[in-house]
C-alpha cells in the first residue's frame, strides 16, 4: 500500500509519512501521477487553471503550489461564492457537480500544501517524484 513511501529510510519518518498518505488517501501511482482521497489529481489540472487564470497549470511542483495555497484557495473561495460557476459555463456541468468539483479542488491543494509542511518538518524532499 505505501511502496511509493520505500524511500524513506529512517522508520519514523515513514510511519509518519504513512500516516498522513493513509489519512488523506494520498498516493502516488507512477505514470498516473497521483491521487488524494481517491481522486485522480492530473484530472483536476483543468480547474486549477480555471481559477487562477491559468497562473498555474500543473500539480506537478508540490511546493509551488504549497507556497501559493492563500492565493489558490482564495480563488477557489471566490469562484465557490460565484451563482454560476465557469465549469458550468465552459463544459456544462450542473451546479451541484461544479461546487463538488471545486471542493475537491479545494482539497487537493490543501493536501498538498499539508503534504509540503510535513515533508518540511521531516527534513525529506517536499517534491515526490510526480510525473
Amino acid at each position: 500500500m505505501f511502496d511509493w513511501l520505500k524511500w524513506i529510510k529512517d522508520a519514523q519518518k515513514r510511519k509518519r509519512m504513512e500516516e498522513f498518505a493513509e489519512e488523506r488517501r494520498f498516493k502516488l501511482n507512477g505514470p498516473y501521477g497521483f491521487s488524494a482521497n481517491g481522486l485522480l489529481v492530473r484530472e483536476f489540472v483543468y480547474l486549477l487553471r480555471y481559477v487562477t487564470g491559468e497562473k498555474y497549470d500543473s500539480f506537478n511542483n508540490f511546493e509551488v503550489i504549497s507556497d501559493n495555497f492563500v492565493e489558490i484557495n482564495g480563488a477557489i473561495v471566490q469562484e465557490l461564492v460565484k451563482p454560476v460557476l465557469r465549469e458550468e459555463k465552459v463544459n456544462f456541468t450542473d451546479h451541484e457537480g461544479a461546487l463538488h468539483n471545486m471542493r475537491n479542488l479545494q482539497y487537493i491543494v490543501r493536501a498538498i500544501t499539508d503534504y509540503v509542511a510535513l515533508a518540511k518538518e521531516l527534513g525529506l524532499p517536499s517534491n515526490p517524484d510526480v510525473h
